[in-house]
């Protein structure tokens, strides 16, 4: 079960806590037994070749989306990636954000057509950008209310990450004030 054991005994408590704390650093250089990955996204596969993913989820398609979704998961494949990070259910809080959607049940259907178009094409996938910047943690906090919390942060990722398809999610690093889940 634990195949790795010995590996994660060898290492220091700062080659731990790194890697805790950001897996991209296994592809930055090895540690000692594990051999380097490469990790790609989505949204830089698509770029100059597809509207973002932003742009994309304003076509409220679905279907479109994850025609591109499995597009870009096929490159990741054909560029011998070993995970894909793909759109996170984000919802727009602040008007000075970029996010998937507005609607919470729309952000969750985007990026579970992401996470299975990647599973189709037989790469591993992470949710990636969950976590809250200063602002719109401000803005939470100027008047709280827990039912919004619910639908509007907590569910759609909840729901997104029950998949099977999914490996992991990614937080947003503590910069400029951000608060990352």
């Amino acid at each position: 079960m634990l195949k790795y054991d010995e590996i994660i005994k060898g290492m220091s408590d700062s080659e731990k806590i790194r890697l805790l704390c950001d897996v991209r650093s296994l592809s930055e250089r090895r540690i000692k037994g594990l051999s380097a990955w490469r990790m790609d996204s989505a949204e830089s596969l698509g770029k100059g070749v597809f509207p973002s993913p932003f742009a994309l989820a304003n076509t409220w398609d679905i279907p479109l989306v994850g025609q591109v979704a499995q597009l870009l998961a096929n490159k990741a494949v054909e560029a011998d990636a070993d995970l894909l990070t793909v759109p996170a259910p984000r919802v727009r809080i602040s008007p000075w954000r970029t996010a998937l959607s507005e609607d919470p049940l729309l952000a969750q259907a985007l990026s579970c057509a992401y996470l299975a178009a990647a599973d189709r094409a037989g790469i591993s996938a992470c949710v990636g950008s969950f976590g809250l910047h200063a602002d719109e943690a401000e803005l939470l906090d100027r008047e709280p209310n827990e039912r919004f919390l619910q639908e509007f942060l907590i569910k759609p990722y909840a729901q997104t990450l029950s998949r099977e398809a999914c490996a992991a999610l990614i937080s947003l690093r503590e910069l400029d004030g951000a608060y990352g889940g």
